[in-house]
């Protein structure tokens, strides 16, 4: 196998999984979801706040992925034809050798839109408490 075909094989694997995360916020999004979060709520919603945070989370880690893609098919492009890589023989075959690479790509790819979320939620949160300590301040007859 050559490096330009190991190039070419990791940026179909890291695009396919970019063009998942981008998928995911809306074919996870239900219409009981869809019911919950279009249903008028006074002050700070947190269902709603949830499903953008996930929404951000999945698309930034699919932007991530995918302009890891762009660079492996520029690598692809640029790289020599002529030199072999050598691999063990049971990767040589070619569904072998993108089965064994989706996994490890779609579980980083899992663990960073976890850890967008993660985050991303923890800073709504705090910016939610910041808000209701300065609304009593400014009502305190509420």
């Amino acid at each position: 196998m050559s490096y330009q075909t190991l190039y070419s094989i990791s940026a179909a694997v890291v695009g396919f999984i970019s063009a998942t995360f981008f998928c995911i916020g809306n074919i996870a999004n239900s219409a009981e979801k869809i019911t919950l979060q279009s249903t008028p709520f006074w002050d700070f919603n947190e269902h709603i706040a949830r499903s953008l945070v996930a929404q951000k989370a999945q698309y930034a880690t699919g932007g991530i992925f995918l302009v890891v893609a762009f660079f492996l098919q520029i690598f692809a492009a640029l790289s020599i034809d002529s030199e072999a890589l050598v691999l063990p023989t049971w990767l040589q075959y070619q569904p072998t050798l993108i089965s064994v690479m989706l996994l490890p790509t779609a579980i980083s790819a899992w663990l960073i839109c976890r850890c967008i979320q993660t985050r991303t939620m923890g800073q709504v949160a705090l910016l939610q408490q910041e808000q209701m300590t300065q609304d009593a301040a400014s009502n305190p007859s509420q």
